[in-house]
């Protein structure tokens, strides 16, 4: 069990700044083209390696590795122009 420490207790404040995160980054998620936004929910949402999404998708290690940084790149630049 976890021990509950300040260090891990959020204030309300922090707690909304977060699901207006979430709901940002999900927003300019649906803005990427699939092949983008399909690498980055498998790799974060479902939590798969590039390894495992590479042979999913029948793809290339290296095409998926490059395509998941470019849709980093892309969303990154996306969130900053707000």
């Amino acid at each position: 069990m976890e021990e509950i420490t300040d260090e891990n207790i959020l204030l309300p404040d922090e707690i909304l700044g977060k699901k207006d995160l979430a709901r940002e980054i999900s927003a300019k998620l649906k803005e990427l083209p699939d092949r983008y936004r399909i690498i980055l929910l498998m790799c974060y949402k479902d939590d798969l390696s590039l390894s495992e999404i590479s042979e999913i998708l029948g793809m290339p290690y290296n095409t998926i590795k490059s395509q998941h940084q470019r849709a980093l790149r892309i969303l990154r630049e996306k969130l900053e122009k707000k």
